[in-house]
C-alpha cells in the first residue's frame, strides 16, 4: 500500500496507476469512447427500420396467400380453367359471364380473365356463390370467395359450384376441375 499511497504524497510523481503497475488510462479511455458511440445510436430509427422490414414480409406473405402473386411455375391448367368456352359441356347461362381467377388483384397478371365487365370477390359473393346484390359474376376471385368456405375442401367447392350452376351436369367436369385444383 505504501508504494501506492507514495506517489500521491508531496514527494510521489502523482502517478497512481503507474504504481500500481497499469501503464496507461488507454484501456479505460477506450472503454468510455465505446460508450460515447452507444450515446449516438438512433435506436428509433433502427426500430423503424426492422418494423418496416417485417411490415413488407407480412406483405409479401399475404400477397402470395391472396394469389395476387403466383406461387406456382406452371398456369397452363388455371388459364384453361379462367375460360369458359373450355367447357362446352356446361350451358348453364351463368357459367358464360363466368371466368375464375385467382385473384382480381393479381401483380403481375398470370391468368386473365375471359369475361369482360365485372369483379367479384367476397364482398360481392358469400362462400356459396349465392350473389349479393345481383353482383356475383363475372371475374370471380377465387381466393376471396373460397376463403369463405370453412375448411377450404375441393369437395366444398366442388358442391358450391354445382349448385351455381343449377345442378347442370354439363358442369360438373369444370366444378370438379375446380375442386381440385384449389384444395
Amino acid at each position: 500500500m505504501r508504494t501506492y499511497a507514495s506517489a500521491c504524497m508531496p514527494f510521489g510523481n502523482g502517478d497512481l496507476m503507474a504504481s500500481m503497475g497499469i501503464a496507461s488510462l488507454s484501456s479505460l479511455n477506450n472503454l468510455t469512447s465505446l460508450f460515447s458511440y452507444f450515446d449516438t445510436i438512433d435506436i428509433t430509427s433502427i426500430n423503424s427500420q426492422i418494423s418496416n422490414g417485417v411490415n413488407q414480409l407480412a406483405s409479401t406473405v399475404g400477397d402470395y396467400g391472396w394469389s395476387k402473386v403466383p406461387d406456382i411455375n406452371n398456369y397452363s391448367q388455371l388459364i384453361f380453367m379462367a375460360n369458359s368456352s373450355n367447357y362446352l359441356g356446361c350451358t348453364d347461362p351463368n357459367f358464360l359471364l363466368d371466368s375464375y381467377v385467382p385473384s382480381n388483384l393479381q401483380s403481375p397478371q398470370y391468368v386473365s380473365c375471359a369475361t369482360a365487365g365485372n369483379n367479384a370477390g367476397s364482398t360481392e359473393c358469400t362462400g356459396n356463390f349465392n350473389p349479393k346484390g345481383g353482383s356475383c359474376y363475372g371475374c370471380l376471385d377465387v381466393a376471396q370467395i373460397f376463403q369463405l368456405i370453412p375448411p377450404t375442401s375441393g369437395a366444398l367447392i366442388t358442391a358450391a359450384v354445382m349448385v351455381r350452376y343449377s345442378g347442370n351436369v354439363g358442369c360438373a367436369s369444370f366444378a370438379s376441375d375446380l375442386g381440385n385444383i384449389w384444395q
